[in-house]
């Protein structure tokens, strides 16, 4: 029988929990690279450094134009900051893309870890219709939906 699943405050948590672990199982692979856990772990920590050092605002964009596990990397090192992910939609249009840019507010970050009541995502509709509209989750209300009866 396999070990019971923690109930993970943030979406980083598990990051750092399977890597301890489930070092050297494979987490990701998109067909041309294969992460383990502790390599995966080990990827995002690099960024979350790299980020931490500039001067990002408190919601950052992930970049779409870098391959998906680059961008998994990014989204997980941005979250791990204590900020905000926001991620384009695949068919935006450019000018969708600089509307949606200039939309975020680009408050400045203050330092903090990621905790169940910060928001961690920004996501959009579509924009099928129109202009796509702007979301924010926390971790919690997206850790809540995991949650089994």
């Amino acid at each position: 029988m396999g070990a019971e699943c923690p109930d993970f405050p943030t979406l980083v948590a598990p990051i750092h929990h399977w890597s301890r672990v489930r070092a050297a199982k494979r987490a990701f692979a998109d067909g041309a690279r294969c992460f383990d856990f502790a390599t995966f772990a080990d990827a995002v920590g690099r960024r979350v450094a790299v980020i931490s050092s500039g001067d990002d605002p408190a919601t950052a964009w992930v970049d779409t134009e870098a391959g998906v596990l680059d961008q998994l990397i990014e989204f997980c090192a941005i979250i791990a900051t204590g900020r905000a992910a926001a991620i384009a939609g695949p068919d935006w249009t450019n000018a969708q893309r600089r509307a949606m840019r200039a939309a975020l507010p680009r408050e400045p970050f203050e330092q903090c870890e990621p905790v169940s009541e910060r928001p961690f995502y920004a996501g959009f509709t579509s924009g099928t219709t129109g202009v796509p509209k702007g979301f924010l989750r926390s971790h919690r209300s997206w850790t809540e939906s995991f949650r089994s009866a």
